[in-house]
């Protein structure tokens, strides 16, 4: 089993160190690319699973081809919307790829969970407001409730491309569900990583 989990949110723009804008380089296309190195080991287990670790915030995701990694107009919550979606389509995509294999891929929504993803490890901004809101949020602890039942429950060996809350398929946006876009997405992901299409 593969769990996707690695998240960041950037107040500010930044860049990952092979140039992609932080939020799509780490919470999308290192999760592509991982997982393709791996996928041959995991399509070889009895039954293999990939969960990916998606967000509630993907409902006002959107991608530009033009603008992937928001050179012109970024804004925090539009860089997280569009990693978080990416992370929807991969796994749809990935799915019907997957079809015919005893390997399945979901993703998930953990709720809010107070861990330091918002808090910016240089300058600290972001831990007073974290510290204010803790009450209010998930413990890690609750926040994997969902993974782990993707990574391991029986009742969801047979089920592959959804979207999961609160341990149940969940419904996405529109955007999301369009597979045409997803798989035109997969073609740039694949280019991004330097791996060729088809493979």
């Amino acid at each position: 089993m593969l769990v996707n989990n690695a998240g960041v949110v950037t107040v500010k723009r930044q860049t990952t160190s092979d140039g992609f804008e932080a939020m799509i380089g780490v919470n999308h296309l290192g999760h592509f690319l991982l997982t393709r190195l791996l996928l041959e080991a995991i399509t070889r287990a009895p039954q293999g699973r990939i969960v990916n670790v998606s967000s509630g915030a993907h409902k006002i995701g959107r991608f530009d081809f033009d603008n992937p990694h928001l050179t012109r107009g970024f804004r925090v919550w539009r860089g997280y919307a569009q990693s978080k979606i990416a992370n929807i389509w991969f796994t749809r995509e990935l799915a019907k790829r997957l079809t015919g294999t005893a390997v399945t891929v979901n993703s998930l929504h953990p709720g809010a969970v107070g861990t330091n993803i918002g808090v910016d490890r240089d300058t600290g901004f972001g831990k007073a407001v974290h510290r204010m809101m803790r009450p209010f949020f998930l413990t890690p602890a609750q926040g994997a409730e969902t993974a782990i039942f993707l990574a391991s429950s029986p009742d969801v060996s047979a089920v592959s491309g959804e979207y999961f809350y609160k341990k149940k398929i969940a419904p996405i946006s529109d955007k999301a569900k369009d597979d045409a876009f997803a798989g035109r997405f997969w073609a740039w992901s694949e280019r991004e990583v330097g791996l060729d299409s088809g493979k």
